[in-house]
């Protein structure tokens, strides 16, 4: 009767997903895997197997999950702003399991991997690309030699906690948050994540209790026997100056633009902008770092978030090195991802 009038039946909306399990397949998921979870379904198996996760993860609870498909809960909650509840129908699980197995392998890949490759540099495993960072660092500017990375500290901000608020709350930024010290390299790989410290934390501190200055000395040894050569990290006025760290001027407000200490910051700060990218990069990927009101301290595990999001971005890189910035600037290629996680790169 309604067609006769002028009226069109309405189709049926197709289903959000495809029928069946879980897949990692286009045709299931409706879109490309990659815009998802930020790997294609292959990088994932081949993530999954690298890691060594169990072929089947289980929960607290007994449930047990296929590797893929937990590995694939992790990233899509790290990767954007997902609710369990939008997470139900695409992966085939109530609420309460895919809570226990985000959970089950965010601490599995903190516990095994952020955090022995983040908490610690470990100058060994990539020794021999010193003298490669130090030249690509020198073809960007040309007033100091044997560069080979750049430091900075970072703030993560987080929601205001019910309790203890004056230990996270940092004076400069005005805001609550867990802060992490950075040392990058010019292949856009992060070798350091120290953290979490509370947000009050000065850069300068982070550094004396990272333990980095001390990894340094026994990496290299005297610096007295290297001369002008010694190699060093850089970093802005933060930080104290050491033998084996080196910083800009203090303030040059009012000096002359040809003044030496000005033309120094001026040439050094087109190369230690690469550590800031790094630190971008990382919320790009992972972009529920951005959401701070989902960041609770006390309530959730936001460091493991955190360091999990930092070494992610590194495998990422290594599998995709036409997609890091860092690595494009310098020219310097990542290390694969055999190399990387075997500690040879």
């Amino acid at each position: 009767m309604l067609e006769e009038v002028g009226f069109r039946k309405e189709k049926p909306l197709s289903p959000l997903y495809g029928p069946g399990p879980f897949q990692l397949t286009r045709r299931y998921l409706r879109v490309d895997p990659k815009e998802l979870f930020r790997f294609s379904a292959e990088q994932i198996e081949e993530l999954a197997e690298a890691l060594g996760l169990p072929v089947h993860i289980r929960t607290v609870s007994g449930h047990v999950v296929e590797r893929s498909k937990a590995h694939s809960i992790v990233l899509l909650k790290l990767a954007a702003k997902t609710r369990y509840s939008q997470m139900v129908e695409k992966f085939k699980m109530q609420r309460g399991p895919l809570c226990e197995t985000y959970l089950e392998v965010l601490a599995l890949l903190s516990t095994q991997w952020a955090r022995p490759f983040l908490a610690q540099i470990d100058i060994e495993s990539f020794g021999p690309s010193l003298g490669g960072f130090s030249h690509a660092i020198g073809q960007k500017q040309s007033v100091l030699e044997n560069v080979w990375g750049f430091i900075d500290g970072t703030l993560l901000r987080t929601c205001r906690p019910s309790k203890y608020q004056r230990f996270l709350y940092n004076g400069h930024h005005k805001h609550h948050g867990l802060k992490f010290l950075f040392v990058r390299t010019p292949d856009g790989i992060v070798r350091l994540c120290y953290g979490p410290r509370f947000g009050k934390d000065h850069d300068a501190n982070l550094y004396r209790r990272s333990g980095l200055r001390e990894d340094l000395e026994a990496a290299f040894g005297d610096p007295d026997q290297y001369g002008e050569a010694t190699p060093k990290v850089f970093g802005d006025v933060a930080f104290p100056l050491s033998p084996y760290l080196f910083r800009g001027f203090r303030s040059t407000l009012g000096r002359g633009a040809q003044d030496p200490r000005t033309l120094f910051n001026r040439e050094m700060a087109s190369a230690r902008i690469a550590v800031e990218w790094g630190i971008g990069y990382v919320k790009q990927l992972w972009a529920s770092l951005n959401y701070y009101r989902d960041l609770k301290v006390m309530h959730s595990p936001v460091a493991d978030q955190f360091l999990v999001a930092v070494f992610l971005t590194n495998c990422f890189t290594c599998m995709n090195p036409r997609e890091n910035q860092t690595s494009s600037y310098f020219g310097v290629s990542p290390p694969s991802l055999v190399e990387y996680l075997n500690k040879r790169g």
